[in-house]
């Protein structure tokens, strides 16, 4: 999984699945507010799932 990506850098790309997993953890604080930590992780890790696409890594990688 560490081939695919989520943002370009200049200098390095950031990973997707650690993309997803900070997401996920912040997102889990803030819905721990509302007793909602597992809703928010959940939705975390998952909002950019379709970046695991070939569409997209292909567009990431030529762009």
């Amino acid at each position: 999984m560490s081939d695919y990506i989520a943002r370009p850098g200049k200098d390095k790309n950031q990973p997707l699945s650690g993309h997803l997993k900070g997401v996920s953890e912040l997102a889990g604080k803030f819905g721990e507010k509302f007793g909602l930590e597992k809703t928010g992780k959940l939705s975390g890790e998952t909002h950019d799932v379709g970046k695991y696409g070939d569409t997209f890594q292909d567009y990431i990688k030529f762009s």
